[in-house]
């Protein structure tokens, strides 16, 4: 009797304890914000072709406005109160953990869904001409 209700008893306290460290806290706040952008429109449903049309955009940052501020200080504040009692290393721990949780959230999935990956050298030489163009105006101005 005594070993059967150890061994129902174990796997509940390791399932309480583990959600309720630091870790599990912090993928829930990633899914917390998640949450946020999907109240906004950040769903499957968004795609690059949405993203240029002006009007689905400023309504999307009309919503973002209006409700993201409040729910992101109220996430924030939670996440500080949950880096307040971990050491240094447990903090970079944590934010680790979080950082990973928000990259694994379906709203990263729908962002990196949007990526033109293919343009990358559109970008990168881009960026190479501003670049240069900076080092241009730098050089004639010192």
């Amino acid at each position: 009797m005594k070993k059967s209700l150890f061994a129902f008893i174990l796997p509940l306290l390791l399932v309480f304890v583990g959600c309720s460290s630091p870790q599990s806290s912090a993928e829930n706040h990633a899914e917390e914000i998640c949450d946020c952008l999907k109240e906004i429109g950040v769903n499957k449903d968004l795609t690059i072709a949405k993203m240029q049309d002006r009007e689905f955009m400023r309504d999307m940052e009309d919503k973002a406005e209006r409700t993201l501020p409040a729910k992101m200080i109220k996430i924030m504040k939670a996440i500080e109160k949950d880096l307040s009692s971990l050491s240094k290393d447990d903090k970079k721990e944590y934010t680790r953990t979080f950082l990973k949780a928000i990259i694994d959230t379906d709203c990263a999935d729908v962002l990196f869904e949007n990526i033109p990956y293919d343009m990358m050298g559109i970008a990168i030489g881009e960026m190479e001409r501003e670049m240069e163009y900076s080092n241009r105006n730098y050089d004639n101005f010192h």
